[in-house]
Parts: C-alpha cells; structure tokens; sequence
C-alpha cells in the first residue's frame, strides 16, 4: 500500500557541481521498482533535496507513494415502517396511571401493507496498490430476514409488503402475516386487549374487562365473562356469555348459554342451551335449541323467536318480541325524543316572548323559527322509518316445550300475556283481530 525509499547519504567528488539527487532520478528508481501509482512528488523532491544534504554513510527513509485503501460495502438493512412491539406492560395515561388491560400484545395488519423498508447492501469500493494493481473490496451482506407466510418481497426488492390481513409476528428472523389472531390461552394481562381487522381465535376465555373488537369471525372456545366482544362478522361462543358481558356482531352470533349478559346482532342469534335474566336483539331471527330455555329477560327480533321453554313456574317476567326491528325502534326513540325536545323549546321561547321587550322578538321569532324548522326535519324522518316498519304478518314466535306463566308475547304492535302453562305452541299477528294469536286460529281470519 505505500512505497518507501531508503537513502544512504554518498561521497560527493570536489568537481562534481550537480546534485547527486534530483526529483526526475527519485520518480525513475521508483519506475524500476514497478511504483507507478499513488506517487507523492512533493515527497519525492523533498526526499531529493534531504539525500543531498545527507552526511556520507547516513540513512534516511522518506514516504513517497500512497496506494488507495479499498472500502467494503455496507451491509444490508431491514427498517421496519410498523410498530411492532409485545410485553410491554400496559398503556401509559395521564397522571402516571397504566392501563394493563391494553397490552399491545397484536399488531394488526391489512392486505398489501407496508411493513418493512429493505436497504439493499453497496457492493464496496476497490483500492489500488502503488503498482497500480486493484485491491478488491468486500460487498456488504444482505439484510437477514426470512419473509414469511403472508409476505412478500417486492420486484423492487426495497420492500416487505402484507399479501393478506392478520396479525404480524416477528421470531428471530422470521417476519410472517397470520391468517389470524390465536390466542392459545385466555384473553388476560398476559395479552391484553385485542383490535384488529381480522378474525380472532381464543382457545380459553375472555376475562372480565377485556375486549376483543375484530373485522373478522371471532372464535372463543371458553366463556366471556363481564367482557365484550365486537365484530363486523359472526360471533361464537362455545361455552357461556355471563355477568354483564356485550356481545355485538354484524352478521351473526352462536353461544353455549347467556346469563345476565346483553347480544346484538344484525344477523341471526343461536343459542344451543339457555338464556337467562339477558337481552338479545337481532335484525332478523333468534333461534334456540328445541331443548333451550329462556328465563327472565327480553329476546326482540325483526322476524321470528324460537325456544324450546318460555319463562319458568315461579312466573319471571320473560318478553319475546318479534315483529319489530330493534333498531328502527331505537332510531324511532331518538328522532321522538328530539321532537319532544323542539316543542318544549319553542313553548319556553313562546313564554319568554310574552314578556320580553318588543324590540327582542325578531331574534325569538328567528329561534321559534329554527325549532320548528328542526321538528318538521325530525317528524319527516320518523314517518319515512315508520314506512320501512317490519310487516308483523309473518313473524312468529314459536315455543316447542313450555310457555309459563309470565311470559309477554309481543308480535308487531299487539301483547300477549301469558297467565296459565301452554304447551308448545307457535303465535302469529292475527290482523284482523289485532292481536297475537296462535297459528291455529290463523283460520278465522
């Protein structure tokens, strides 16, 4: 990498009048020396004029050529462009409190997203010796990571893309997209709350406090027990929904039992064994088992309930509405209630007009006006959703053991209370006479 010329200073003859070195001898002992590159002829004259001055018999050294180092290329980066993290303690709030139940124990993932920038590794710059010959460099090494179901390495190659939605996971080296959220035990401090876009399988339980909201189909395998659950997809609960648990789904929920729990669901709901002292309201059906049992509480659905047993003998209020869609009535409820709101308001603003100063009417008229600006707006949308109303000729609510005592049967806008055991019987809106009825008396009509 570096030439040094060793000089012995010489004997110089009395009638000898030129320097016995000069720069042009220095660069040509250099030449036969096979130095051709990287040469210092600054170095090389200064070395010329210090041989000459050099007493006889002393040595001098001088560096006079320079080869250029090779440096090695840099090696390959992965830079993540998601926030991936796991057990961490909990989510810090104000005032130094944590929230333990949001452990960001998932990273959710949608499809075709970025996760991660791919910094190509340089090839490495070569150096040269001073006989002019190369000096390789040392390419750097490839970002090291394994690109795992669910990923893709883009034609780019500068990018780690998502081929489908889930939960991202990273192990040693391996970057993958899960199908979906397993959680292998329960959903405690241990995992934390879940979001994600995706679906959700728990093989244990939800524990009180904790939620899971999801895009996809949640599986539970054991109980939701003072937890909720919220999905724009289906809902199932192998064993039970108890304690003040929430369970809502877009398209449809299926659970063991419910105890003192709250269901909703666009879709249908099932239930395999019994639900007791809760509120299920479905868009469409609920369904239970022909064994099933409903005991205290209320079940409202647009088009048919169906349970095996109704209420109990001791007589517990028990209501099954069908017939009605829950949540129009519920819109119902809001646009009444704001109506409600704008007569009292434009009734105060009449009173305090009739003792207010002539000269503050205009702006009260401007208030009565808006008011009731806002009741006509109001009571325009209650009678176009009481022109969508569900048509309670063909609902049913069918009982296939027990109807006791205490049970409200509730179909469109008529009632029917239960005051003595029936069996097994299946009720329908008989329209002409304006109430609920069973389908035998269907005939009448």
């Amino acid at each position: 990498m570096e030439a040094l010329l060793d000089i012995e200073g010489e004997q110089v003859a009395e009638n000898q009048t030129d320097p016995a070195f000069d720069l042009s001898g220095i660069k040509r002992v250099l030449e036969q020396s096979g130095v051709q590159y990287g040469i210092d002829e600054e170095a090389c004259a200064h070395a010329a004029q210090a041989a000459n001055n050099l007493p006889p018999g002393e040595r001098m050294s001088e560096l006079v050529a320079r080869g250029t180092a090779a440096i090695d290329g840099e090696d390959g980066q992965l830079v993540m462009a998601v926030e991936y993290h796991r057990d961490q303690i909990g989510l810090q709030l104000d005032f130094g409190k944590i929230d333990f139940h949001q452990k960001g124990a998932f990273t959710g993932i949608d499809k075709g997203q970025l996760i991660a920038n791919i910094i190509l590794p340089t090839p490495g710059t070569p150096g040269k010796n001073v006989r002019g010959e190369e000096i390789k460099s040392q390419p750097g090494k490839p970002a090291v990571f394994r690109a795992g179901q669910g990923t893709k390495v883009e034609p780019n190659r500068t990018e780690l893309r998502a081929t489908r939605a889930g939960d991202l996971r990273c192990e040693g080296d391996l970057i993958e997209v899960m199908d979906m959220i397993r959680v292998p035990g329960n959903v405690d401090f241990a995992v934390g709350n879940i979001d994600c876009e995706g679906p959700v399988r728990v093989q244990g339980d939800v524990l009180p406090g904790f939620h899971i909201h999801a895009g996809g189909d949640v599986v539970i395998s054991g109980v939701v027990d003072s937890a909720e659950v919220k999905c724009e997809s289906n809902v199932i609960v192998s064993q039970g929904v108890i304690r003040g648990s929430r369970i809502q789904a877009k398209k449809g929920i299926m659970v063991g039992y419910i105890r003192e729990s709250y269901l909703e669901s666009e879709g249908t709901i099932k239930v395999v064994n019994e639900a007791i002292n809760s509120t299920l309201v479905s868009a469409d059906t609920i369904a239970f088992a022909t064994s099933g049992r409903v005991v205290g509480g209320r079940l409202q659905a647009a088009r048919h309930i169906e349970v095996g047993t109704a209420g109990h003998p001791n007589g517990n209020q028990t209501v099954l509405a069908a017939g009605v869609d829950p949540f129009q009535e519920f819109q119902a409820a809001k646009l009444q209630a704001h109506i409600n709101k704008t007569v009292v308001r434009e009734a105060t603003v009449d009173r305090i007009r009739n003792i207010a100063d002539p000269e503050h009417h205009p702006a009260l008229d401007e208030m009565v006006s808006q008011q009731s600006t806002k009741r006509e707006q109001h009571m325009e949308a209650l009678a176009e959703l009481q022109e969508k109303a569900v048509e309670p000729i063909d609902s049913r609510v069918k009982a296939s053991v027990t109807i006791h005592p205490g049970v409200v049967i509730r179909i469109g806008p008529a009632e029917l209370h239960i005051q003595v055991e029936q069996p097994g019987t299946i009720y329908h809106y008989h329209r002409d006479r304006g109430e609920v009825a069973p389908v035998d008396a269907k005939a009448t009509r």
